[in-house]
């Protein structure tokens, strides 16, 4: 699949859960140890608005300055709206993949910047969809090639420290659920006493 495609559907994986966000559910614990719900939203736009600075010639202190600057609303399905729509025009031009932006991990080309943000969105998209009692089940076609684009690149993706190793899954495992254990998450449905218990929550 296209890079600037995955990139898209990875949008629509995480607009369409934060679309469903109320304020009531704002305090509500999410996979991420340290973070509810208000601040994975925080989390996402920050990283986007960093990512179009640095896309935009900015430095490793701008990236980390306008993290620390981002805030949401009392809309964030409009703060992601208005972050992503920024993001995209930035990445949108395909002759611009190769150039090499100052990311804190270190100098590297948009193509690997484009595929974090991948995975940032659809992993989170599926963490605020776990919080919130949404749908969990993540575009099949993305799922399959974030998979592998996961798989290709082994120990380095922990290397990072943005994520860590799961603890395993039996052969015969889904893509998404393969996908969501290499990146430290429980991939099992909730319990159904966990379920109404988020749902009373709501």
């Amino acid at each position: 699949m296209e890079a600037l495609e995955l990139l898209r559907r990875a949008q629509r994986e995480f607009a369409r859960r934060v679309d469903r966000v109320r304020p009531k559910d704002m305090e509500l614990r999410t996979p991420c140890p340290d973070w509810d719900v208000a601040a994975l939203i925080r989390h996402v736009v920050g990283a986007d608005n960093a990512y179009a600075a640095i896309l935009r010639g900015g430095s490793v202190q701008d990236f980390a300055r306008v993290v620390a600057q981002t805030s949401i609303t009392e809309r964030p399905a409009a703060d992601f709206a208005s972050s992503s729509a920024a993001l995209l025009e930035e990445m949108g031009r395909p002759a611009e993949l190769d150039r090499i932006v100052h990311h804190p991990i270190g100098d590297i080309p948009v193509l690997q910047l484009l595929g974090m943000r991948v995975t940032d969105w659809t992993v989170h998209g599926w963490d605020l969809a776990r919080a919130i009692g949404g749908d969990e089940q993540i575009d099949p076609g993305l799922a399959e090639a974030l998979l592998k684009r996961t798989q290709a690149r082994g120990d380095a993706i922990y290397a990072t420290g943005y994520f860590v190793r799961g603890p395993g899954l039996p052969d015969g495992a889904s893509p998404q659920a393969q996908l969501l254990d290499l990146l430290g998450r429980d991939p099992a449905p909730l319990a159904a006493s966990d379920r109404r218990h988020r749902h009373a929550a709501r």
